[in-house]
């Protein structure tokens, strides 16, 4: 067939420090991994690109979401052992709830239902003058 794109595959290379195949392409371990896991099921160009494309959105995704639990644990924690600190860290994760869910890695409901839980409990602690 004439004006069907070829299917042109990337290089792989096999890396002497540990033996394995990814992608001459790829530097993270999340995109080499899913990059690996979804080669055989693309068959075509554009399919290839999009599977690399979405390994580095779930790496960048990945940051973003781990912090947030970060500082949610941390404001929880802070909650129970530290009432002094907790406003602070509590403003923290809901800044970090908001980014996440403005880069929508989150969806904006869970951002607001966890931001909510959190304002509860800073609310339900005794008032320290």
């Amino acid at each position: 067939m004439q004006g069907r794109a070829k299917c042109t595959r990337p290089s792989l290379t096999i890396l002497p420090y540990s033996g394995q195949i990814t992608p001459d392409h790829v530097q993270s371990a999340a995109v080499q991994t899913a990059f690996l896991e979804e080669i055989q099921l693309a068959n075509t160009a554009s399919a290839i690109k999009r599977v690399r494309s979405n390994a580095r959105k779930a790496a960048r995704n990945k940051i973003v979401r781990t912090r947030a639990r970060s500082m949610i644990r941390k404001a929880r924690a802070d909650l129970e052992e530290n009432p002094a600190a907790a406003k602070e860290s509590i403003m923290a994760a809901a800044g970090a709830l908001d980014r996440a869910a403005a880069k929508g890695v989150i969806h904006k409901n869970n951002a607001a239902r966890r931001k909510g839980r959190l304002m509860k409990k800073l609310a339900a602690l005794p008032k320290s003058s």
